[in-house]
C-alpha cells in the first residue's frame, strides 16, 4: 500500500528541506507519544533541497516492529518542488508491497 499527499508550505524548498531532515523533528511528527519503544531511522536519500527519504523500524511492538527480514521498513519520501506560495511537498509512504517502485 502507498499513501500519497501533497501540501503547500509557505517557505522556500531549502528551508523546508532543512526542517524535514532534522532528526529532532522526525520523532514528534511521526510518533509523538504513540510509540512504545525505540525507533530507528535510516536515511535513504538526501538531495537538498529537492528530496529527503528515510526508512524506520520500531522495536516497541508498534508499526514496523518485528524481526528483521519479516517485512521491509516503511519508506517515507518527501519530494520538494518550488511553488508560487513557497514549496509543494509531495509525501509518499510506501509499505512493503510498493517499496521497490517508489525509489526508482
Amino acid at each position: 500500500m502507498t499513501i500519497e499527499r501533497d501540501i503547500e508550505v509557505d517557505a522556500p524548498p531549502h528551508v523546508v528541506f532543512d526542517v524535514l531532515s532534522r532528526a529532532e523533528h522526525l520523532w514528534d511528527w511521526w510518533f509523538g507519544d504513540a510509540a512504545s519503544g525505540p525507533v530507528a531511522f535510516t536515511v535513504v536519500a538526501a538531495d537538498p533541497p529537492t528530496r529527503f527519504a528515510f526508512r524506520w523500524r520500531g522495536d516497541g511492538g508498534g508499526p514496523g516492529s518485528g524481526p528483521a527480514g519479516v517485512r521491509p521498513d516503511p519508506l517515507v519520501t518527501f519530494d520538494l518542488v518550488p511553488a508560487a506560495a513557497g514549496t509543494r511537498v509531495h509525501l509518499t509512504v510506501a509499505t512493503a508491497e510498493d517499496q521497490d517502485s517508489t525509489m526508482r
